[in-house]
């Protein structure tokens, strides 16, 4: 070619940016422990900046170390620095973690080479240089033309990894086709105007007139490449360009992909032509592609692949990206059922990063008045201490998190470290805002209250795009948002971030504290610990909190619940060859689970997941509705529901293809992402200057009605951005929440919620079927499977001062209340031994803790079980109350179900291993450390807020119960047992025994046997009837014996109903005895059973003398 002119200079692409040392996929970075106090390995010599506002007192300085610091030269970094050292002497600092920077690597795999024409248009847009990762990926998508997986930390370039390889492809053939799937509709946004820098330079190299041959030819074909975005904003005439200028590269989301383009094959707006060319779809942050999301994806990815094959084409390969999970390639491979090139190690550069734990100063003890909100909608968290007593109890409190986040923010932006803010619930967002401008403020730095702003879900589009332009911009210094920002929209150099609340994984942690330090320069995270288990754990073990290993993503996509959804889609793009298709959505493993369940059972057809899902979807479904006639809607089709009465699917026998039923189009019913849509989304008019919007009532915010009542209840204190309004009325005709500006700036308001769980009967004409039962474990624990009812509803609200916590005032809605959920959805379900609650665990408040912790850590580890991701079970627990009246526990029922409405048989699965879900429970309490409950056992599931978690040892104590471990027998117990049973057969000891049995006192005997006659009370009549009828004649006719663990085992295998445990009065020592709350064989006269005592007691005096024997001799 002949000489390239000069460049147009072009604003440098931030693809290949500096990231986080801490490589979650790749090598860990060293890591330093700072203790408060002492100095960072930076080197970094700036003056520290003198604060112009602290509220709090200035605490006395810790001593510093006689030697300075090594001195460096100035960097970008040196205020995040100074900033740090003048941290290090306030006492909220429990814990300091520097993460030393990562060296930059620019090896690439063997053979690597990136043709002229793209090296030419990389350089045009200002990448001069590619890390290794990325020439890794690029070398496997393009060469080997295989399916990537690139698992490397945020801000490595990742998205450059596969730009390069669509570049190429879709500028090779006019075409070619690929979608890029975003998990959030402002990344695609985001990303829309990098990639079409891309066909410009192209454009502007090949009409420069310095190139000629194939290289030029490349230049045109990338210079051609059309690239838009479509997602539910994309307006109707957009859509229509789409069409007609047969755009090759599309920008959307899953939730697109399966509402809109995939639909679209029928309606002809993505024409044959489209599908039979698909080449590459790329999966961006597919790591969020987990639980019940990621399995409908799974099938979504499923239904494309097979469009793809049914138009003539050979199906796409995928890219993906993944920053913060364990199990990049296994995840990629189940969702796309291809065998991924994984990329784990991160060539990128970054600077040091200062994790920071802040820990509020406590504050005086308060009084408990028992008014605590429910933290998982946004509670302040500033309520009692974990663990304490009930009403009345002095416990010790501390200052509001979000007070303390706040003038962590305002140091922050006055000391210019530019920051996110993350807080967990929408409502924080302006609360937290809000204060920071307070600060700034007093603090007389009016200039930089403009540069604070809030940023979260159910903003219109339009605010959120300038909200994310002005950051960018940087006319933000700071942004309080919630995870909406957690992933990569381009949010310009950052320096900090402020995390309220501990994140409840490592991977969101490590997201979301990736968004700073994308240069070389200093950056900090500071994660303030608010008044909740999982942050009280790692502010008393602080190096557990920065050494957490990244979670797996678990998915399933062959659950039969999910497949038939998707099958029923499926159909309707194109019908469904059964004989050819089934390994597309059979998971090879879980059909071969299926096919050995049923070489157990001869009698049994053999069933895989794909011949199960298909069989539901030719069942008639139940008929909800009224008869009324289907109407085509607004959309051009007739909306027909999905419980009609007829089948799914319509089969053709002959020729074994499956099409979708007349007049139905099933997508609009299918919600990949679990939740439902509640119907039309309540409106919050603001009615200050008029009763309605034609008077001059104006419109705030669209909430969306799934839980609405928990965010718009009468009385509630609303946040939106910098005004705050009070809801006044509710028009439940209207779908509308009036409210009018509150004039009571320093309070806050919480819901009061009551959640229940209900069991339901079989009902043939709703489609429910009856429960199954069965019993459980050594202990006949009775378990139940079958639909449940969970309502929700705000049943009062309290109002609390913002910094003190003071209630300020209380309301109690009508009975029942406001409904804010209620669905039905599968459900596993437990009693309680009647034992454990009658003799083991008597105080109520302990038996609460201690269940709620169980049902925690159920929660915890039902992933492993159903392949699901932990949000998508949740728990509950019933206690049931004696009929006396007196208000006494007389049971507890304990619940675990689905949270996607209808269910998605994630219990039923958890109830076929219910026993090995005890089993690992048991273990993980056995062996984690922690004294009194930690996030790694009884506080995991998080299923009760601040309720559970404090009872440890009660908690193992139930799951012992539940597994019947007193009625197990050890090898060791066996045969003593055996030689004891031998050596007291006959003879003098034998009688002497019995002689000893015989003298003991009356008050002893009449104290046990009362205690088994209380046992024998206790019947579960419902299952079992004839073995529980054998043992209440039994037992009405023998008195209660004392056995070993072997002859306990062998004589409950023979009564399987009965129940039986430990004597309450029992010591330690004694702790191998068993006593048995029901009869023997009436062949056993009562001389047999004081026999069998007296040679209890004889074995237990001999190992008492012996140990004596051994202690003495040594």
């Amino acid at each position: 070619p002949r000489a390239r002119p000069t460049p147009r200079p072009e604003p440098p692409l931030t693809f290949a940016t500096p990231a986080r040392g801490a490589a979650m996929g790749g090598t860990t970075p060293a890591r330093v422990r700072i203790a408060p106090g002492s100095t960072p390995r930076t080197g970094g010599s700036s003056a520290r900046k003198k604060r112009r506002h602290d509220p709090r007192p200035t605490p006395p300085s810790v001593p510093r170390p006689t030697k300075p610091p090594a001195t460096r030269p100035a960097s970008p970094g040196d205020d995040v620095r100074a900033y740090v050292e003048s941290l290090r002497s306030k006492p909220q600092v429990k814990h300091v973690e520097w993460i030393a920077p990562a060296e930059e690597r620019c090896d690439g795999p063997p053979g690597f080479k990136l043709d002229e024409a793209t090296r030419l248009v990389l350089q045009e847009v200002g990448v001069t240089k590619l890390y290794s990762h990325q020439k890794e990926a690029i070398h496997a998508a393009t060469r080997g033309k295989r399916s990537v997986v690139i698992a490397t930390p945020t801000a490595s370039g990742k998205s450059l990894a596969y730009a390069v390889p669509l570049l190429q492809r879709l500028g090779e053939k006019r075409s070619s086709r690929a979608i890029v799937l975003f998990p959030l509709k402002a990344l695609a946004n985001d990303q829309l105007a990098k990639f079409r820098k891309f066909p410009e330079a192209a454009e502007r190299l090949a009409e420069s007139g310095a190139y000629e041959g194939s290289t030029l030819k490349k230049l045109r074909g990338m210079a051609s490449i059309t690239v838009r975005t479509l997602d539910g904003d994309t307006k109707e005439s957009d859509r229509a360009v789409i069409k007609s200028e047969k755009t090759q590269l599309l920008l959307t989301n899953p939730d697109s992909l399966h509402h809109y383009l995939l639909p679209g094959y029928q309606s002809k707006k993505f024409t044959k032509t489209f599908w039979q060319h698909l080449e590459l779809v790329v999966v961006d942050e597919a790591h969020t592609c987990r639980g019940v999301f990621g399995s409908h994806v799974a099938n979504v990815f499923r239904r494309v692949i097979r469009l793809c094959r049914a138009c003539d084409g050979v199906g796409p390969e995928f890219i993906c990206t993944s920053a913060t999970i364990d199990n990049p390639a296994q995840l990629v491979k189940q969702l796309t059922t291809r065998d991924p090139v994984a990329v784990t190690q991160n060539g990128a550069p970054s600077g040091e990063k200062a994790m920071i734990l802040w820990q509020p100063p406590e504050l005086a003890a308060a009084t408990e008045d028992g008014s605590v909100a429910d933290d998982r909608n946004g509670g302040n968290g500033g309520g009692r201490a974990h663990g304490a007593g009930g009403r009345g109890d002095t416990v010790a409190q501390r200052r509001s998190p979000y007070a303390e986040a706040a003038e962590v923010i305002a140091g922050l932006v006055q000391n210019r470290i530019r920051c996110l803010a993350f807080v967990y619930a929408r409502k924080l967002t302006e609360s937290v805002c809000r204060d920071v401008k307070a600060i700034l403020l007093k603090a007389g730095r009016q200039d930089l209250i403009a540069r604070v702003d809030s940023y979260r879900g159910g903003y219109d589009a339009d605010l959120r795009r300038n909200l994310e332009g002005r950051l960018a911009s940087g006319e933000v210094s700071c942004l309080v948002c919630t995870s909406a920002l957690e992933m990569g929209i381009d949010v310009g150099d950052l320096d900090g971030t402020v995390h309220v609340g501990v994140p409840e994984t490592a991977a969101a942690m490590w997201q979301q504290a990736g968004r700073a330090g994308r240069r070389l320069g200093c950056s900090l995270a500071v994660v303030v610990a608010c008044e909740r288990p999982l942050d009280s754990f790692y502010c008393a073990h602080p190096e557990a909190l920065f050494r957490r290993s990244a979670e797996a993503a678990l998915i399933d996509p062959s659950n039969p619940a999910i497949l038939e959804q998707h099958l029923a889609c499926a159909a309707f793009e194109t019908p469904i060859d059964v004989k050819n298709e089934a390994d597309l959505f059979d998971h090879p493993e879980a059909a071969r689970a299926y096919r050995e369940q049923a070489a157990r059972n001869k009698d049994e057809a053999v069933r895989t997941p794909f011949l199960v899902a298909l069989k539901n979807c030719l069942r008639d479904t139940p008929r909800l509705l009224s008869d009324a006639t289907p109407t085509p809607n607004d959309r051009g089709y007739v909306d027909v529901p999905w419980d009609d009465g007829t089948p799914l699917l319509a089969m053709n026998r002959s020729t074994g293809v499956a099409s979708c039923r007349d007049n139905f189009r099933p997508h609009h019913h299918v919600t990949i992402r679990g939740a439902p849509s509640g119907g039309e989304p309540w409106t919050l008019l603001d009615c200050t200057h008029g009763a309605c919007v034609k008077t001059g009532a104006k419109v705030i915010e669209k909430v969306e009605a799934h839980r609405a009542m928990s965010r718009v209840y009468e009385g509630c204190v609303y946040l939106f951005q910098d005004r705050q309004y009070l809801v006044e009325a509710l028009d439940e005709r209207t779908r509308t929440a009036r409210c009018r500006t509150n004039s009571h700036r320093n309070e806050t308001t919480h819901p009061k919620l009551h959640e229940s769980v209900t069991e339901l009967d079989a009902d043939p004409r709703r489609g429910i079927a009856a429960p199954r039962r069965r019993r459980v474990g050594y202990a006949n624990v009775r378990c139940s499977v079958g639909r449940a009812r969970v309502v929700e509803r705000v049943v009062g609200m309290v109002a609390k001062d913002q910094y003190t916590f003071e209630v300020r005032r209380e309301r109690a809605y009508p009975s029942p209340g406001l409904l804010s959920a209620d669905f039905v959805t599968d459900a596993v379900w437990w009693d309680l031994p009647d034992e454990i609650v009658r003799y083991k665990i008597t105080d109520t408040g302990v038996l609460a803790r201690a269940t709620f912790g169980v049902v925690n850590l159920c929660v915890a580890l039902v992933p492993a079980t159903a392949m699901c991701d932990a949000r998508d079970v949740q728990g509950a627990v019933r206690f049931l109350r004696s009929e006396s009246g007196d208000g006494e526990c007389a049971g507890a029922r304990m619940y675990l179900y689905d949270t996607c409405p209808k269910g998605v048989g994630l219990a039923p699965k958890a109830y076929e291993s219910l026993e090995s879900l005890w089993e690992r429970a048991l273990k993980t309490v056995s062996e984690c450390p922690c004294a009194a409950g930690c996030p790694s056992c009884t506080q995991a599931g998080g299923a009760a807020g601040g309720m559970a978690g404090s009872e440890k040892r009660a908690s193992r104590l139930i799951l012992e119960g539940l597994l019947g471990k007193w009625l197990k027998p050890d090898d060791d117990d066996a045969r003593a047992d055996a030689d004891a049973a031998v050596a007291g057969g006959t003879g003098a000891r034998a009688e002497a025994r019995k002689r000893e049995a015989l003298a003991a006192t009356p008050e002893e005997a009449t104290a046990s046997e009362r205690w088994a006659d209380s046992q024998c009370k206790s019947i579960d009549a419902g299952v079992g009837g004839e073995n529980d009828r054998e043992r209440v004649r039994g037992s009405s006719e023998h008195g209660p014996s004392k056995l070993s663990h072997a002859e306990a085992a062998q004589y409950l295998r023979q009564w399987p109903g009965h129940r039986a445990l430990c004597p309450p009065q029992a010591s330690a020592e004694l702790g191998l005895s068993i006593e048995i709350a029901a009869a023997k064989l009436p062949v056993m006269t009562r001389e047999q059973r004081l026999e069998l005592a007296a040679r209890k007691k004889a074995e237990f005096e001999a190992r008492r003398r012996e140990r004596e024997r051994l202690a003495g001799g040594s």
